[in-house]
């Protein structure tokens, strides 16, 4: 907005634009408006003025970015049903239920203890094994810090420390939420088509639909969409 300071920021809805019929003369999205679903495509199409020009990057079904986005929240789903955060914040809230004098020989012959030690070895196996990602880059060192921090529990203060598994577990759920709405957007062949006649209904002079990829070597990872009315 800096570069432009004579535009005016509008938020929303991107399926119901607040604009009227033929008042824009650009219309751009970069991963964006498959989100809203099909009819964010036809408000794009309707507030387009005569000459005005559609220009998108969206996400592809079967596309290279889908394919990573499912395989990562595949492993997050896998960690999940690990109960690894689950047995851990048992077992931090255990420990901090002890008298502190007590609490360490008491953690080391705890049943939720051992429970949380199995899940934590299975979640490090299981991204041992994994393939190579970002996903599984932040997960293991959520593993990795996770540890440390059950190792030294006692040295903390009880509400931080069960503070931030909750917050790191809440952040884990959003990763999952977002992989699963890059999912659910993506764009196949028949809603590709869908878009193209909503364009021509409009009137456009042309449209463009094609897949793409961001590297020579890599599969198509989202379509390239161009329209002019």
């Amino acid at each position: 907005m800096s570069r432009t300071p004579e535009a005016i920021g509008v938020v929303a809805d991107a399926a119901a634009l607040p604009l009227q019929d033929g008042s824009a003369n650009v219309a751009a999205s970069q991963f964006g408006l498959e989100y809203a679903g099909i009819c964010a495509f036809k408000e794009a199409a309707r507030v387009l003025s005569e000459g005005g020009v559609f220009c998108a990057i969206s996400h592809l079904k079967g596309g290279l970015i889908e394919a990573e986005c499912g395989a990562s929240a595949s492993l997050l789903d896998q960690v999940f049903q690990s109960g690894l955060l689950e047995r851990a914040r048992a077992s931090l809230e255990a420990s901090y239920s002890y008298p502190r004098e007590a609490a360490k020989e008491a953690i080391q012959s705890s049943p939720i203890e051992l429970a949380y030690l199995e899940s934590a070895k299975r979640a490090f196996d299981l991204l041992s094994s994994a393939p190579e990602s970002m996903t599984r880059h932040s997960l293991r060192l959520f593993v990795k810090e996770l540890v440390q921090l059950m190792v030294r529990r006692l040295a903390y203060e009880p509400s931080e420390a069960i503070a931030w598994l909750d917050r790191y577990a809440a952040s884990l759920t959003a990763a999952a939420a977002r992989m699963r709405a890059m999912q659910a957007a993506a764009l196949g062949e028949n809603q590709m088509q869908s878009i193209a006649e909503i364009f021509g209904a409009q009137g456009a002079a042309s449209f463009l639909a094609a897949k793409v990829s961001f590297t020579a070597a890599s599969a198509p990872s989202a379509w390239r969409i161009q329209a002019q009315l």
